[in-house]
C-alpha cells in the first residue's frame, strides 16, 4: 500500500478480524456450549462489521484512495538469501516485541491472583458487564486478561469457576455475547505494540478506543436482541 492513510485503514479492519486466539474463543465458547452454527453466524457477523467500520473509517480519515491498477514488475527466480533476509526483517518484530509483552503480560495476570484484586476488579467493571452486556460479574476480569491473549478468557473462565464445563456458569446468550465482544474489543498488547510501532500511540490510542466502543456497544445491543429470540 502505497500511502500511510491505506495502511492505517487496513490496520483498522485487521484489528476486528478473527485471529486464530479470538477462534478458539469462539469454538471454545459457542461452537461447543451452543452450537457450531451460531460460531459461524459470529464469523458472518464479524465480516459484516469490518465493512461496515471500514466505511466509516474512510469517511473520517482524511485523504484520497489511490488507484487499484498496479504495474506488475517481471517474475524472476526467488534467491533463497533474499528471501530468508525478507523473512527475518518482517518475524523479527515476533521475537523483539510480541514474545516480551507476552512474559510480562502473563505475569501481570499471575500477579493479580496472587494479590486477589481479581473481585475488586470485576465487581469495578460491572455497571458495564453485568447491566449493559449482560455478562455474569467476572466476565470484567475475565476481558482484562484477554487484553494479554484472547484465549485467556476461556482459561480464566475455567480457572474461576473451576470446570471445564462453562455452560454451567454462563447462559447460550451470555456466550455468545462475551465471545462476539472478545472477538471485537481491545487488540491484545502485541498487536498495540505493532500498531504504535508502525504509527504512534495516537493512531494506536485512536484504534483501540474504536475496538471498545464498537464491541460495547455491539455487544449491548446483541444482548437485547437475543433476549428477545432466545
Amino acid at each position: 500500500m502505497e500511502t500511510r492513510r491505506e495502511r492505517l485503514l487496513a490496520a483498522f479492519a485487521i484489528t476486528f478480524a478473527p485471529c486464530s486466539a479470538r477462534t478458539i474463543v469462539l469454538f471454545g465458547m459457542v461452537g461447543l456450549f451452543v452450537g457450531i452454527q451460531w460460531a459461524l453466524l459470529l464469523y458472518v457477523v464479524d465480516i459484516a462489521i469490518i465493512f461496515a467500520l471500514g466505511r466509516v473509517a474512510m469517511k473520517v480519515v482524511p485523504g484520497k484512495s489511490t488507484g487499484l491498477i498496479m504495474e506488475m514488475s517481471s517474475f524472476k527466480r526467488p534467491s533463497i538469501r533474499i528471501v530468508a533476509k525478507q523473512t527475518w526483517t518482517r518475524t523479527k518484530s515476533i521475537i523483539y516485541i510480541v514474545f516480551p509483552i507476552y512474559i510480562v503480560g502473563s505475569a501481570l495476570v499471575q500477579a493479580l491472583y496472587v494479590y486477589n484484586v481479581i473481585t475488586p476488579i470485576s465487581n469495578a467493571l460491572s455497571p458495564l458487564t453485568v447491566l449493559w452486556l449482560g455478562l455474569p460479574a467476572a466476565a470484567g476480569i475475565l476481558l482484562v486478561l484477554g487484553v494479554v491473549r484472547k484465549e485467556l478468557i476461556i482459561l480464566g473462565a475455567v480457572a474461576i469457576f473451576g470446570s471445564t464445563n462453562l455452560g454451567l456458569f454462563f447462559t447460550p446468550i451470555q456466550l455468545i455475547v462475551i465471545a462476539l465482544v472478545a472477538m471485537l474489543y481491545i487488540p491484545c498488547l502485541s498487536t498495540m505494540a505493532i500498531l504504535a510501532k508502525e504509527f504512534g500511540w495516537k493512531a494506536t490510542t485512536v484504534i483501540t478506543a474504536a475496538n471498545i466502543g464498537a464491541a460495547l456497544l455491539i455487544g449491548g445491543l446483541a444482548f437485547r436482541l437475543l433476549a428477545l429470540f432466545l
